[in-house]
């Protein structure tokens, strides 16, 4: 995305601000709604919301499940969000898939992961089954023990979630991702909605360009993974305005848009894997975040659309470092990828930073350590961060 430089720069402090990062948000419910939801993994999920507000604690991210604030439900691009339990129900009618393609994932399931009790013809009295177990929440073990058998039970509680039928909650680990299952209708949770599909979508539409706009449709579509055409049809009800390379802004932001101010010079903000932010635009988006030239050092496939983002340092909204971790028992491990020379004169809030995650993390100390520039980019092997502790630089 080739932009004049001055546009550039307002389209990333305008977007650092809309992301609600410098820790900007008063609550983790603030910065639910105003970025639409988190990816729902441990440890990205808190690590997401330590980034945009200061009054993260673990009590309080826990709260988020078992006082049903917030609920994980599969959402955008079908992967599992945590969001706002007022906003599951709309967002879920605009991304869910169709009854048809969720029984070709069954049908998958039982011929090549060699499920044979799992079928068209047998999911129905499973999910009966699984569904009258799940009163309150239990891991996929209980739930095998309950339906006497062990095989599977956590394939037929992933789809059922697909369903909208059960929910998942977090571990009590804020490193964990062991989850337990609940029927949605026995933890109170509503996500029928009255919208149509097409009015969900526009109203999905709008949320994403308060929070990751200006954007194109493409950038959109990728986020929202739904078919090119009902993404289209949603952004084409929205009041935009237009700007260089296809990019749309919301026409009640662009008065504020024009007068936005940097972030300060010195701000640091480490994200996780998949966070929001990085995940928010098409690879064809990226300008805004990072130098093209650098982006094989965040993203996994930085050309393609499945191209997934982990864990980045930004210098006031700017990408200039990718990170990995490893916990050993409680001393968290981080490999830090600095790419931009800029940078190195931050190492010390750098490196705060990780104490600060490691802490929330549960750790109790920290080591960092610098990639090797020979070795291949950190994003080259997908899903390797298990954050936590207090750092001391190598």
């Amino acid at each position: 995305m080739e932009q004049d430089n001055d546009l550039l720069l307002r389209i990333r402090w305008w977007s650092y601000q809309r992301q609600r990062l410098g820790q900007a948000a008063a609550s983790m419910e603030e910065v639910l709604q105003d970025v639409v939801g988190v990816y729902s993994s441990h440890p990205s999920a808190p690590l997401s919301l330590l980034a945009r507000t200061a009054a993260f604690s673990p009590e309080a991210f826990r709260a988020l499940d078992l006082e049903k604030k917030a609920v994980r439900i599969p959402a955008m691009r079908r992967a599992i969000y945590l969001l706002l339990t007022e906003d599951a129900a709309f967002v879920f009618a605009a991304t869910r898939e169709n009854n048809e393609r969720l029984i070709k994932h069954l049908d998958y399931a039982a011929r090549y992961r060699k499920h044979e009790h799992l079928s068209r013809e047998t999911y129905p009295q499973l999910k009966a089954a699984l569904l009258a177990a799940a009163q309150e929440p239990l891991t996929p073990k209980q739930l095998g023990q309950a339906l006497n058998q062990a095989k599977g039970t956590a394939m037929i509680a992933h789809f059922l979630g697909y369903e909208g039928a059960m929910l998942r909650i977090g571990a009590h680990s804020l490193r964990s991702n062991s989850l337990r299952y609940v029927s949605t209708e026995a933890w109170g949770i509503e996500l029928q909605c009255e919208l149509s599909p097409e009015e969900a979508r526009r109203q999905l539409a709008y949320r994403y360009f308060r929070a990751f706009g200006p954007a194109s449709v493409r950038d959109f579509r990728w986020w929202a993974g739904i078919p090119a055409n009902a993404a289209a049809a949603a952004v084409a009800q929205l009041e935009t305005v237009a700007l260089p390379n296809g990019l749309l802004l919301l026409a009640e932001d662009l008065a504020a848009f024009e007068q936005v101010t940097p972030p300060p010079a010195d701000a640091i903000d480490i994200l996780p894997i998949w966070d929001s932010y990085t995940m928010g635009y098409a690879p064809s988006g990226h300008a805004r975040q990072i130098e093209p030239a650098m982006q094989a050092h965040v993203y996994n496939n930085p050309t393609r659309e499945g191209g997934d983002g982990i864990g980045s340092v930004l210098l006031a909204g700017k990408m200039v470092a990718s990170w990995s971790s490893t916990f050993t028992g409680n001393h968290f491990n981080v490999t830090l990828d600095l790419f931009d020379p800029t940078a190195e004169a931050h190492m010390s809030t750098i490196q705060a930073r990780f104490e600060e995650i490691a802490t929330a993390l549960g750790g109790t100390t920290c080591t960092i350590t610098p990639h090797d520039p020979s070795a291949l980019p950190l994003a080259v092997a997908k899903n390797r961060m298990h954050p936590a502790a207090s750092c001391k630089q190598q």
